[in-house]
């Protein structure tokens, strides 16, 4: 294979790589959306501190979109993307931590809640922007890269809120916030340590 050939399959995995990415951490985030005021309801049996929970997970991604396109910019798409994801995941796995131990007052818990959506943001975006680059370089028309992402996208939006239920009704929130945790750790992974990217940062 020549080394035209050979580029074009590297970013042709590269950006399917970059499309599991996102599919495992926006499914990770739909499930945290689900799992952390159930959490909530089941450690305090306070429906009004659950629903402030969920609050604290919405609010940030409109306050993220202000400055995380900068942000990404500056640090590079695959720094952001990982660094974002490995942020994330600490933050969900600190819940369950932090609860076992006795230290986890509700203002904590907002922050960490708080913390984790507002830095789910920067990763998404990385991820995004890598697709057209990658889909130059694998040869593949930049509509039909978008479209893939975007289905990607829904498609892990809609299952990972199935899958939430699913999962936090048949193991209990504490333990699908470790396996939550885990995804963003997978995902980091996927991204982190894949191929080079051939013209992407």
């Amino acid at each position: 294979m020549t080394s035209s050939g050979t580029s074009t399959a590297v970013s042709r995995r590269a950006l399917g790589t970059v499309l599991a990415a996102e599919a495992v951490s926006v499914a990770g985030n739909r499930i945290a959306l689900i799992a952390i005021p159930w959490f909530v309801l089941e450690t305090t049996g306070d429906p009004a501190r659950a629903g402030l929970s969920g609050v604290a997970y919405f609010v940030p991604v409109v306050l993220a979109g202000l400055f995380g396109g900068p942000l990404v910019d500056r640090m590079g798409f695959i720094r952001s993307s990982v660094h974002a994801d490995l942020a994330s995941g600490m933050t969900v796995a600190a819940i369950p931590v932090l609860y076992m131990l006795g230290h986890l007052p509700f203002w904590l818990l907002l922050v960490l809640t708080f913390a984790g959506s507002m830095l789910d943001v920067p990763g998404t975006t990385a991820r995004r922007s890598l697709v057209p680059n990658l889909a130059e370089a694998g040869g593949m028309r930049l509509e039909r890269a978008m479209s893939a992402h975007e289905t990607v996208m829904r498609v892990a939006q809609l299952t990972g809120g199935l899958l939430g239920g699913v999962l936090v009704a048949a193991l209990g929130p504490i333990l699908v916030l470790y396996m939550d945790a885990a995804s963003f750790l997978a995902s980091a992974l996927l991204v982190g340590l894949t191929e080079p990217f051939p013209t992407s940062r």
